[in-house]
């Protein structure tokens, strides 16, 4: 009998089946790329020893930026003795010692410094050890050596006082660049985007994102180039990453936009080929003074999940010179606010559509918009699927539709909700289910979960219904026998009510019945 057979006492077995929850994913990620070419750098980790009082302060610095600097500490020991330093070549008496390596990942260096056969055991200044050190140790302050650390003298000192033997001085104020180039970076409040500084297009379109409401902003800062061609290859580039966010910053984008650039059809193209990867939306701004004509033309380059926007804007974020009367901003970074503050507000089944718009003074091109009228311009636009931005009490949002041909998938709500519906089903497989044992456990786990989400989505007014089966002409010998296990799942989104019909007529009999009242 096998040891796994035989045991006298009690075995413990842990079943962990059983119906799970599914959990809605984050569907009001902003994903954005553009420039800022005095966005904060990466700091370098650095100590000061020794005193003012005696003159024998030093600075160590780490040669490379970032928060690994902050890992290392510095000891300075007592070295080798000699008995007359005048006839011995200084250059041989600061030693390295190996740094080492410590279980919480902290590294220190050790440096040996020379010490006098007699009482007076110190004879080297600190401005002695920093020219030694420079010649010997760190011959080149841009070494790229991830464990060089580089020697100066702070400034307004001459470090003339002797250098005494201190230990575990920690090196600290090592920061990493927030911004780095073509990297996906995550911005979660004001605090880090005023890092981005002041120019190129990504600080003033941060703001109006969060204008409108703080939300996930995946950023990536391309470099800028005056070179329109060498940009737009930039920011290609740039969306392109956006793609990689959800392994290197653990978010995934979900509302695509190049504001300052997609007017270019070949970053808008980009920006449709990214929002279609992530099963997102994404917002493509038209040019200045873009016509009517010139917005329902466009549009007829995209797919189902970009939505066109016209006109520009004037808003409280304008830093760049943008005055109402002159070329107005773009509106996609407004928009993606708007999105994700009616997603937090209301849900993300619900139109932005007919929203108030936060922040906006003013608008580039004033569209004719007037109540019930289908031949005004701002209706005309919504007919050929272009978004448009309306006054009536306030400034309003005003267009469902996505780049869409199917007439219900067209709507932005129901768009996002069947991404979130198939999303959030697909986490949950992954998460619970893929690879386990195929049994009548895991068909029951598997329905009762996905059920248990649509009842969720329903009682929160999220949709109308649904249900999901284990599809019965699929799901067969051959195929269980290879793992395949086929699921159907329908539900009922909620479309806007875009159009609301009232019929009225005269009918005077209420006339006359007031009539014989009176009598």
């Amino acid at each position: 009998m096998s040891d796994t057979e035989f045991l006298h006492g009690v075995r413990t077995v842990e079943y962990d089946d059983g119906t799970s929850d599914i959990s809605v994913i984050n569907v009001s990620v902003v994903g954005i790329v553009g420039t800022a070419p005095d966005s904060a750098g990466a700091t370098n980790a650095s100590a000061i020893s020794g005193s003012v009082l005696t003159d024998n302060q030093m600075l160590i610095r780490m040669n490379v930026a970032g928060t690994v600097g902050n890992r290392y500490s510095v000891d300075f020991i007592d070295g080798a003795v000699v008995d007359n330093p005048d006839v011995v070549d200084y250059d041989y008496f600061i030693e390295c010692v190996n740094y080492t390596h410590s279980l919480d990942g902290s590294i220190k260096f050790t440096f040996k410094i020379p010490v006098l056969n007699t009482t007076d055991k110190y004879f080297l200044t600190a401005a002695d050890i920093v020219t030694i050190a420079r010649r010997d140790i760190i011959p080149d302050e841009n070494s790229v050596d991830t464990s060089g650390i580089w020697f100066d003298l702070p400034d307004n000192t001459t470090g003339d006082g002797l250098l005494m033997p201190f230990s575990n001085l920690q090196l600290t104020g090592g920061v990493d660049e927030p911004f780095p180039i073509n990297q996906p970076s995550v911005v979660s409040g004001s605090k880090k985007r005023l890092l981005l500084g002041t120019t190129g297009t990504l600080p003033a379109a941060l703001l109006d994102i969060q204008n409108q409401r703080n939300t996930l902003i995946v950023v990536v800062r391309v470099n800028a180039d005056s070179n329109p061609q060498n940009q737009a290859n930039f920011v290609k580039y740039g969306l392109q990453q956006l793609e990689t966010a959800s392994q290197s910053a653990d978010v995934t984008p979900r509302i695509i936009l190049a504001t300052g650039f997609s007017e270019d059809d070949s970053i808008a193209a980009q920006i449709e080929v990214t929002t279609n990867k992530l099963r997102g939306v994404g917002y493509v701004d038209m040019d200045s003074y873009s016509t009517p004509s010139d917005a329902v033309t466009r549009r007829q380059k995209f797919g189902g999940r970009i939505e066109l926007l016209r006109p520009r804007v004037y808003s409280i974020s304008d830093s760049t010179g943008y005055a109402i009367g002159g070329p107005g901003r773009a509106y996609s970074a407004i928009a993606a606010g708007l999105r994700a503050r009616i997603d937090n507000e209301k849900g993300f089944w619900w139109s932005k559509s007919n929203q108030n718009i936060l922040g906006v003074t003013g608008i580039e091109q004033v569209d004719d918009f007037i109540i019930g009228d289908t031949s005004c311009t701002a209706n005309q636009l919504n007919k050929e699927q272009v978004s448009t931005i309306i006054r009536y009490n306030g400034f309003r949002h005003w267009g469902n539709n996505l780049c869409s041909t199917d007439p219900q998938w067209a709507f932005e709500g129901v768009r996002r909700t069947g991404d979130v519906i198939e999303d959030s089903i697909s986490q949950a497989m992954m998460d619970d289910f893929i690879d386990r044992p195929i049994d009548i456990y895991l068909a029951d786990d598997i329905v009762n979960t996905t059920n248990a989400f649509i009842r969720k989505l329903t009682d929160a007014r999220a949709i109308n219904g649904g249900k999901a089966w284990l599809d019965p002409d699929l799901n067969t010998a051959e195929a269980l026998a290879a793992g395949k296990i086929y699921l159907n799942v329908e539900f009922a989104p909620k479309s806007p009510a875009q159009t609301i019909t009232i019929t009225y007529r005269i009918n005077n009999d209420y006339t006359v019945e007031q009539f014989l009242q009176a009598a």
